[in-house]
């Protein structure tokens, strides 16, 4: 979200800030390039990311269902009662 807003609103954060001289018009145009496709970058690798950690637990899930059978609904209901707990305390 952080890195969409900078887009949006044409900021540069800190960690995509690379320096090129601004001798030329052509530099200074890629100088802004450059910013943008790194962020642009970022968020694609956050989202790939995001969906191997996706898959992962998707995977972890299916293996625990196969093994607990039955009994895996009432374990997953009160992990996530518990989680909603403690996020709701936060």
């Amino acid at each position: 979200m952080f890195n969409k807003q900078c887009l949006s609103k044409n900021l540069t954060p800190k960690y995509a800030n690379i320096k090129i001289p601004h001798t030329s018009k052509a530099a200074s145009f890629t100088q802004v390039k450059i910013h943008t496709t790194r962020i642009k970058d970022e968020i694609r690798f956050l989202y790939m990311k995001k969906t191997q950690l996706n898959k992962s637990l998707y995977i972890a899930h299916l293996k625990v269902a196969q093994e607990w059978g039955d009994t895996w609904p009432l374990i997953r209901d009160y992990i996530h009662n518990s989680i909603n707990t403690d996020m709701a305390k936060k």
